[in-house]
């Protein structure tokens, strides 16, 4: 499914993501059921089914949402590294329980955003970086986005880096 552009829809759609983070506080998420977002959220069988299919669903759609974002506005920035650090530090609990339950759904956008006939060995090897960086930066939490791009720049050096910013 996608994020709805219904504005009554979401309402709805950002209400059950915040009771899916309220309840990941307290469950795992293989643990949270359509029931336990409908009384988190004081919504009904039907208004979650017309927004998403699963529990899991909820996490696609709003990571979705943000990867489109994201991909609309770094066309602006000159650093794409450095955009990318900061502009997922602002949704890094999103990540983290994304990548904490090992979901493809980051692997999902970069193939989708991937120029037409990347070689797929290119988009394992890119999506194995982000992650590997993610999962760690997510634990880590205490570099900033600005010191983490540095930090990346010189451990892959320039050319490693344009390849993969450019891909």
């Amino acid at each position: 499914m996608e994020f709805s552009t219904n504005k009554k829809a979401q309402d709805s759609q950002r209400a059950i993501y915040k009771g899916l983070r309220r309840l990941l506080k307290r469950k795992e998420l293989k643990d949270i059921t359509v029931v336990d977002l409908q009384r988190e959220c004081n919504i009904s069988r039907a208004t979650f089914y017309r927004n998403y299919r699963n529990v899991i669903d909820v996490l696609d759609v709003i990571f979705k949402w943000y990867f489109n974002e994201y991909q609309g506005l770094k066309k602006e920035e000159t650093d794409k590294l450095l955009f990318f650090f900061r502009y997922w530090y602002l949704h890094r609990d999103l990540l983290a329980i994304i990548v904490e339950n090992n979901l493809d759904i980051i692997k999902n956008c970069l193939i989708k955003y991937s120029k037409p006939n990347t070689d797929p060995y290119f988009i394992e090897c890119k999506y194995g970086l982000v992650t590997s960086i993610i999962v760690y930066w997510s634990k880590e939490r205490k570099t900033s986005p600005e010191d983490l791009c540095q930090k990346i720049k010189d451990l892959l050096g320039m050319k490693c880096y344009d390849l993969i910013i450019k891909n």
